[in-house]
């Protein structure tokens, strides 16, 4: 059924969804953190993602969040696991073009479920693309039944 999940790089995950390189055990928790630094409610993204502020009124504009509310993180997961782990006709044709795309890479699949999961939610694929690479990350690391035993569908 998910075949294409075999195709995916870890390692490419991580060039997406930078938070992968800091939290990569793929439990639970460590999936959560990860996601975190995605969302406005979690912590402040890393050091190294952080763009030096040039003068002060530029850094008064820049307490303004620019993060996704942690609400698209909890609904990308919910699209995440019908896709995965339902047989779901909602995405019937992602799952043909998936099987279709799998040997395009990681950024090629990952960016097709984004731009799928985005039109569901009315969001770019560039907006979401990190939630989707941290949840394929945790079906990965922890594999396929032990992920779709986590969430109610």
């Amino acid at each position: 059924m998910n075949e294409w999940l075999k195709h995916i790089n870890v390692d490419e995950l991580q060039y997406i969804a930078s938070p992968l390189s800091l939290l990569n055990s793929g439990n639970e928790k460590d999936t959560e953190q990860a996601a975190s630094f995605l969302y406005a409610e979690g912590p402040q993204p890393p050091m190294a993602s952080v763009r030096r502020q040039l003068s002060h009124k530029s850094s008064l504009h820049s307490k303004k969040e620019k993060r996704l509310p942690k609400k698209y993180w909890e609904a990308v997961k919910q699209e995440i696991a019908i896709l995965i782990c339902t047989n779901d006709p909602k995405y019937r044709e992602l799952r043909k073009a998936l099987n279709s795309a799998k040997e395009k890479g990681t950024n090629a699949l990952v960016a097709l479920i984004a731009s799928t999961i985005a039109i569901e939610f009315g969001l770019t694929a560039g907006a979401i693309a990190g939630f989707c690479a941290i949840a394929l990350n945790s079906v990965l690391k922890i594999g396929k039944e032990a992920y779709c035993s986590l969430r109610k569908i």
